[in-house]
């Protein structure tokens, strides 16, 4: 891939990953208002699931950063990988969202 498309490309997703900060805050903000009583501090699977939302912010910024440094080595294909790995939280969130508004 070509180093000008790699470049659009690492600018576009990374707009689109910023977006999803926004989600995000809606989304951490609702886990943090699940702690409403004393038997939800007992439970793991609330700390777990807090945990794993705010590790989001952290997720995109070394996915951004280790992307564009791929890229100024020349790693094309490594620039795209990291630039997309805080998808896997995007779409792991999405379907935990979805089967715990089933059950």
């Amino acid at each position: 891939m070509s180093r000008k498309k790699t470049a659009w490309l690492l600018a576009v997703t990374h707009l689109v990953l910023l977006a999803f900060v926004f989600v995000w805050l809606i989304m951490a903000g609702a886990a943090a208002m699940g702690f409403t009583s004393e038997a939800v501090f007992k439970q793991a699977f609330t700390w777990g699931l807090l945990a794993y939302l705010l590790t989001y912010p952290v997720v995109l910024l070394l996915g951004i950063v280790m992307g564009w440094v791929s890229f100024a080595r020349n790693r094309h294909r490594a620039a795209l990988l990291w630039q997309l790995s805080p998808l896997v939280w995007v779409v792991s969130a999405t379907v935990l969202l979805v089967v715990l508004n089933w059950s």
